[in-house]
């Protein structure tokens, strides 16, 4: 029998692509979209190819992009626009928010109005001219509006208003404003999620300039409450609503007015309510309740406004009903709802082409103030106008997008390798559920990088692979610890069976990391109450699992610190008060909070250290041979060493102190620095010397510390000031070993001068303190 031949080899596949190839130049989707964020594609293993086939190339895979969460808030928000005035809001009323931070928003308003029998219903020409004919009038308006957002409580606005009217009884019949200005800036609650109520309030100064029979220029202020309910801002899908509600209350200090007299005195009579209308002026302030309401949808915002005017003659205007134009009556003679300028407003926003445009159109109806009689204080409200205009948000961030790569269906995914990570917490060993923050976590016999732990004491690893870690852990106040834990191995992932002909389209690998970083998918990340747990010892291990995981293995690691003594240490020197130099050889006394005392002497230097000092007021006494004794108190803090400088002074061969019978007399005065109760250093020894008489003199039962100043300031200020100074100087005496019981402090401030306050001399005469011998 012959042996056959083997059968001839099969061919050899094509290399596989790269697994995270960048992008080509020439890819049409990198060129139009530079900010994509590019996911490296999922690579496939080839599949299986018999000896007698023919390899060929895969199915490309598709390739969608999204906005990242961040980017998809920012769009949003852009799409608050300006208003009528500049201010982000609705047409009339403002919102109590504003757009991103970093962002700004340009808009183009104009509005008409045209109609007949407005104004004059039947009246005569200004000048007195014959007929008495209805009027023809237009007005056409146009407004220049921006604003910006530079913080996130923050918006500056500014808007640039003109206006046309031509009124065939008027005279001039054409009165022109141009560039009217509004400054405002606006501050308001920044931007939480599911926080709906907002409030703010907004501050504007209007410039007004008229040109045409008027030429004025004056300022008038408002200010603006605000208040914004956005039940869009919930995140529960479910309980959103598309509404948001605006109310807005001002107050008007309007000016216009007051702009009108030189013009009135040379023609010696008032203008008239065309005028008015045509040159946007009143003569008293307002009050202005606003209300809002939008539909908030991604293509079209509709709006719903209702304004009124509530005018307030804080002027004092005086107007005289008999000299008042025709069909013009008095405010406080003719009170009446129907008067009251009123508007409500029916508009819509449009985002048809792109987020940061809108398309604004909105229709005015006079609900008050707009048909005769008109009041002579007041400028007559508009029967109705067409507003229409467009504006544009500009952000300052790059836009970001996400690409998202979907395998093809026919392509066989290969199973992903197992990933291992470790969730640890660091806690007090004596308080187990008390995080330590800032605590720093390295590994051990490991060049990986270390890590520090949140303010909730968490810390979390990159990936790992199986095998033991142990970590190193120290935190300020902390005894140095450590703590281990074992990655086990996951049992390896079964091979995914082959993709027949009704096998379903793979799911799509959603990677939202920037090109250059690593990162998992987004749906990798295991929950913490599906990631095993460790038991909270110094080692713990994973506990494999019999199913490939659906994401990286976390395992659960506890750390606990023991804490070190919450103790302090006073570092000190001793100095002579009167040369400066080091004080070599004195006893120094410390006594902490619990009233234990210790004495040590200071070394050649005048030095000394306390150590475990329990934290708290600490007090410092001195005593050195022929110096007085002299006390201090100073603060430690827990774990910290606290300076001390203590100044001690010679025995005087004159005392400075004289007992009287009425009291201890100061040859020189107690001193402080200006405006405080802080007794200077060269005070200092003289409180020594009344501390050691007072210690030497018990026959002195009680004495009252008293302090004086003279009336420089206001009344109160000095007695406050004049009493600290008495308890500083009472506190000082204690501390260096006079009974409290002894000692009582009160301040006269200004009330008892030892001479008259009329100059210098005298001034420094009356600051003083009086120890006043009691009993």
């Amino acid at each position: 029998a012959q042996i056959p031949e083997p059968p001839p080899a099969a061919p050899p596949l094509p290399p596989p692509p790269p697994a995270a190839a960048p992008l080509a130049p020439q890819d049409p989707l990198a060129i139009e979209n530079p900010d994509v964020q590019q996911a490296p594609p999922q690579p496939a293993p080839a599949p299986a190819v018999s000896a007698a086939a023919t390899p060929t190339a895969p199915p490309p895979a598709a390739t969608t992009e999204e906005f990242d969460p961040n980017t998809q808030e920012r769009l949003w928000l852009l799409r608050n626009q300006v208003g009528l005035r500049g201010s982000s809001g609705m047409l009339r009323t403002d919102y109590a928010a504003s757009g991103p931070v970093g962002t700004f928003r340009f808009g183009l308003l104009s509005s008409y109005f045209g109609g007949s029998g407005f104004l004059c219903p039947q009246c005569a020409t200004p000048d007195g001219g014959p007929g008495y004919l209805e009027d023809e009038v237009s007005r056409v308006g146009a407004q220049v509006l921006l604003s910006v957002t530079p913080l996130d409580f923050l918006e500056a606005y500014l808007g640039i208003h003109s206006s046309a009217t031509s009124n065939t009884r008027g005279d001039p019949e054409l009165l022109q404003v141009l560039g009217d200005t509004i400054w405002g800036v606006k501050g308001f609650m920044p931007r939480e999620l599911d926080q709906v109520f907002t409030a703010g309030g907004a501050l504007e100064l209007w410039f007004l300039n008229g040109t045409g029979g008027v030429g004025v220029d004056g300022a008038t202020v408002a200010l603006r409450a605000l208040a914004t309910a956005d039940l869009t801002n919930q995140s529960d899908a479910a309980a959103q609503l598309p509404l948001r509600i605006n109310f807005n209350l001002s107050y008007v200090f309007d000016n216009s007015g007051n702009l009108l007299g030189d013009i009135e005195q040379s023609r010696n009579r008032r203008i008239s309510r065309i005028e008015r209308y045509g040159l946007n002026v009143n003569r008293v302030d307002r009050i202005v309740p606003a209300f809002g309401f939008e539909g908030m949808w991604d293509v079209v915002r509709p709006y719903l406004e209702w304004s009124l005017d509530i005018p307030l003659n804080r002027q004092g205007y005086s107007c005289l009903p008999n000299d008042v134009h025709a069909s013009d009556v008095c405010l406080a003679n003719e009170p009446r709802f129907g008067a009251l300028p009123a508007r409500l407003t029916l508009g819509t926003r449009a985002y048809p082409f792109m987020d940061n445009l809108a398309l604004h159109a909105a229709f005015d109806i006079a609900t008050g103030g707009a048909s005769a009689p008109f009041w002579e204080e007041v400028q007559p409200e508009t029967p109705w106008s067409f507003i229409f205009g467009a504006a544009y948000a500009v952000d300052t961030e790059p836009v970001v997008r996400v690409r998202t790569i979907t395998p093809p269906a026919s392509a066989a995914v290969a199973p992903a390798a197992t990933e291992y990570a470790i969730q640890g917490v660091v806690v007090d060993a004596a308080a187990p559920n008390a995080p330590i923050a800032e605590a720093i976590v390295r590994y051990e016999g490991r060049s990986l990088t270390g890590m520090i732990t949140s303010e909730d004491g968490q810390f979390r690893t990159a990936e790992l692979d199986p095998g033991v870690y142990t970590f190193a852990v120290t935190a300020d106040g902390y005894d140095p610890g450590s703590c281990t834990l074992t990655i086990n191995p996951a049992p390896a992932p079964q091979p995914a069976a082959p993709a027949g002909p009704q096998s379903t389209p793979a799911a799509a690998a959603k990677l939202d990391v920037p090109v250059g970083q690593t990162g998992t998918s987004a749906s990798a990340a295991v929950p913490p109450a599906a990631a095993s747990t460790a038991p909270p010892s110094a080692a713990a291990s994973t506990a494999p699992s019999s199913a490939t995981p659906a994401g990286p293995v976390i395992s659960q690691l506890r750390c606990e610190l023991k804490s070190k003594p919450k103790v302090g240490n006073v570092d000190g020197y001793l100095v002579d008060g009167t040369s400066n130099q080091p004080l070599a050889g004195g006893a120094v006394t410390v006594t902490d909070p619990l009233g234990r005392s210790l004495t040590l002497q200071a070394d050649e230097q005048g030095a000394f250290r306390f150590e475990n000092v329990p934290p708290g007021p600490v007090q410092l006494s001195v005593v050195a041979d022929g110096y007085l004794r002299s006390a201090q108190e100073v603060v430690v803090v827990p774990r910290s060493d606290v300076q001390a400088q203590v100044f001690v002074y010679k025995r005087p061969r004159a005392s400075s102190v004289a007992v009287t019978p009425k009291e201890l007399r100061l040859k020189k005065p107690l001193l402080f620095t200006e405006g405080t109760a802080t007794l200077t250093r060269e005070s200092q020894g003289l409180v020594d010397e009344i501390a050691a008489l007072l210690r030497e003199r018990s026959e002195i039962g009680s004495l009252e510390v008293q302090g004086h100043t003279d009336n420089s300031g206001a009344p109160d200020f000095n007695l406050q000031l004049s009493s600290e100074r008495a308890s500083a100087v009472r506190d000082a005496l204690v501390r260096n070993g006079v009974a409290a019981s002894r000692l009582t402090a009160k301040g006269y401030g200004d009330t008892a001068p030892l001479a008259p306050n009329d100059t210098e001399a005298n001034r420094a005469r009356n600051r003083r303190v009086q120890l006043v011998i009691q009993k």
